[in-house]
């Protein structure tokens, strides 16, 4: 987080944090999904949770199951 919190210092409003409750509390317009993979599928739907827009990078799931309740969350 040290590293991070050094990179968030050169732009205003950018934080880092390794909590999800802090992370959502800021006033998030929409959230780039560019995690590895496997976390995919648990981040679009933390943000469907909170109501944030996600642009997800491909593949955006492991399998078509992951695929189609992430879609589902974000309808």
């Amino acid at each position: 987080v040290e590293k991070a919190q050094k990179y968030a210092s050169r732009f205003e409003g950018a934080i880092a944090t390794k909590s999800y409750d802090e992370f959502f509390a800021q006033i998030l317009d929409a959230v780039v999904i560019c995690s590895p993979l496997p976390k995919h599928h648990e981040n679009v739907l933390l943000c469907a949770k909170h109501g944030v827009h996600v642009l997800c990078e491909k593949p955006i799931a492991e399998n078509e199951d992951q695929a189609e309740e992430m879609i589902q969350a974000m309808s």
